[in-house]
């Protein structure tokens, strides 16, 4: 399940002032839930008020719920999974605070589907999340979507010039992206910030509070090159040949 909403909170940093060009992420979890936030509004930030969007995704053995991301749900069905993150704080409010002040929580059920065969339908096709709904741990949904406009533009201007017709475009598209984003379905699953979470987790169990913040303080570079940055650069890239050299 993920739940999502807006709040706004007294302060990001002392000053009041975030750095120019750059935005404060706050995560913290496990492999059971993960409660992530960010400031959104430029304009309010100017007036020294902070609009901040939250998410919190969990997993339950029976979840429940529907697939509607515009689906409201009530601060009793998350009360005791925030309260878990009672020992977090973000610009001077914890995970369930900020509920708390929340006028509207959305919540929706997550469903992993295996990725498909093929997107060749004779004169349909598929793209976005019709042909590949990503779980929201890898930052990659609108990527993907724009990836597949790409590859579709691509596919009909080359039918076109070929005279091989709609069927012609869509099973190049289908050729150039069904089993590459195929992949980034399969990676999703267990990738993204999240993975950072689990891995800490585990290396730091049984860990007193002062001793995780040592070890994460020392090891936070390290698993942000191997994991998140291992990660992007595995992600497809544009299928337009690169251009030619000038000269």
């Amino acid at each position: 399940m993920i739940y999502r909403g807006l709040c706004e909170v007294d302060d990001i940093h002392a000053d009041g002032i975030l750095v120019e060009n750059r935005c404060t992420v706050s995560l913290c979890g496990d492999a059971t839930g993960n409660f992530i936030c960010y400031p959104i509004s430029e304009r309010l930030r100017q007036e020294k008020r902070f609009l901040c969007n939250w998410g919190l995704c969990v997993l339950r053995e029976h979840p429940g719920g529907e697939e509607n991301w515009t689906s409201e749900a009530g601060l009793e069905e998350i009360r005791q999974e925030l309260q878990n993150f009672g020992g977090n704080s973000f610009a001077g409010l914890t995970p369930l605070q900020m509920a708390e002040r929340t006028e509207k929580i959305i919540g929706w059920s997550l469903f992993d589907r295996d990725p498909l065969k093929s997107f060749d339908f004779g004169n349909v096709t598929l793209l976005g999340d019709a042909a590949h709904p990503l779980l929201p741990y890898g930052s990659q949904g609108a990527t993907q979507a724009i990836m597949d406009a790409e590859a579709l533009g691509v596919s009909y201007q080359n039918a076109m010039a070929n005279g091989t017709g709609i069927r012609g475009c869509v099973k190049e598209y289908s050729d150039l992206r069904c089993e590459v984003t195929g992949k980034v379905v399969i990676a999703n699953r267990d990738m993204g910030s999240t993975a950072v979470l689990r891995v800490t987790a585990l290396e730091t169990e049984g860990m007193a509070m002062e001793e995780k913040r040592q070890w994460c303080a020392e090891h936070g570079k390290r698993l942000h090159d191997e994991v998140i940055q291992k990660y992007r650069a595995s992600m497809p890239k544009s299928v337009r040949s690169a251009p030619a050299v000038q000269r």
